[in-house]
């Protein structure tokens, strides 16, 4: 199905899914402060790129046992404790620059254009400058509210994947799941485009519309994976609401991840409540006994439990659930009748650890 909403002659610009000026264009963060902690905001506006430092070597030890980590899962991580840095971030839209809104409070990011003049949609949106590998899973908690109830107004929330190499090539390749609200009916659109820097065309591939939907997405955060080729998932909390390996989207990798929102009709702004993004969702386990039981038990609901039994040559898999790609529970061991148990332990989706032993 393609989509049939945009204004005609809807350009992206900067590569983004919502901009209409050349993509080659870039423009300042503009901040509204929504916070009494103004000097400890401006101190981390300077100081802080967002990115996740090199914690250095993390060790779980337990007696006659340790296990390292030679590989970090986490490749992205804020909750948006501090404003959005432009070392961290390039921003970009389809309005004028007094349209643009970047609004922050410790723990929220607001995007928004205001657009109440023109039904035609006019976008703005944050894009990592850091790009990442295929097949990474990008994660964002939404927090839209309630707007553009009259036919003529809409107002949407986006995040989406596109390809790194568009001030090189043009490209404006993406996948894309959007939060829309549109003549007071809403839906989650999951989908994909292709354009070449003035257009692009939208394949939508499942829309999603059911009671308390707004609800469950200021509740539950969507996880996005993709290897730009053929194979794409989007799940909505742990309900997977596309999986494909058949497509040809021509999405070339590394990717950059974009915050965006656009709007018809109506001034509006949506908030972000985090940005994660992990090589994988799973944590592999080296150098264990062969044989080995490898259980993970995460008591915080929803709690769960993932077992696994490793191969001959001592590898093990845990795959973790899209809502606890950064799971916080205990692991335990078991080879030849003798368990060993690490309590607590946090792990992240695409970490990488080996087993030593002895200590």
């Amino acid at each position: 199905m393609r989509d049939d909403w945009e204004a005609p002659g809807f350009r992206r610009g900067e590569g983004g899914p919502g901009g209409t000026v050349p993509f080659l264009g870039r423009r300042q963060i503009i901040v509204a402060i929504v916070s009494t902690l103004v000097a400890a905001a401006l101190i981390g506006y300077v100081a802080t790129a967002l990115q996740r430092a090199s914690a250095g070597t993390v060790r779980f030890a337990t007696k006659g046992a340790q296990l390292v980590r030679t590989v970090d899962g986490v490749l992205w991580s804020t909750r948006f404790q501090a404003l959005p840095s432009p070392d961290a971030y390039n921003t970009n839209g389809s309005g004028s620059p007094d349209q643009d809104v970047i609004r922050w409070q410790q723990g929220l990011l607001g995007v928004g254009i205001n657009n109440l003049t023109s039904t035609g949609f006019l976008g703005y949106f944050l894009e990592t400058k850091r790009a990442f590998p295929a097949d990474a899973f990008v994660q964002t908690q939404m927090d839209p509210y309630p707007v553009a109830e009259s036919p003529n107004q809409a107002a949407e929330t986006i995040v989406a994947v596109q390809t790194a190499s568009t001030d090189r090539t043009g490209l404006l390749n993406y996948v894309i799941v959007s939060y829309l609200q549109l003549g007071g009916q809403q839906s989650l659109r999951i989908g994909f485009a292709n354009g070449l820097i003035q257009g692009a065309n939208t394949t939508i591939l499942n829309q999603v519309a059911q009671p308390g939907l707004m609800t469950t997405v200021q509740d539950e955060p969507i996880t996005v994976t993709t290897n730009g080729n053929n194979t794409y998932e989007a799940w909505l909390g742990n309900t997977i609401e596309y999986q494909a390996s058949h497509l040809d989207m021509r999405i070339p990798p590394p990717f950059q991840v974009y915050l965006e929102v656009q709007a018809a009709a109506v001034d509006y702004t949506s908030y972000f409540r985090n940005l994660y993004v992990y090589r994988s969702n799973f944590v592999t386990l080296t150098d264990l006994p062969a044989g080995a039981d490898v259980r993970l038990s995460v008591p915080s609901a929803p709690a769960y439990q993932t077992q696994v039994v490793a191969s001959a040559s001592g590898m093990a898999r845990l795959v973790l659930p899209p809502m606890d790609l950064t799971a916080v529970g205990v692991l335990q061991i078991t080879a030849h009748g003798h368990p060993w148990t690490f309590s607590p332990i946090t792990l992240h989706g695409g970490d990488h650890y080996q087993w030593h032993r002895p200590l």
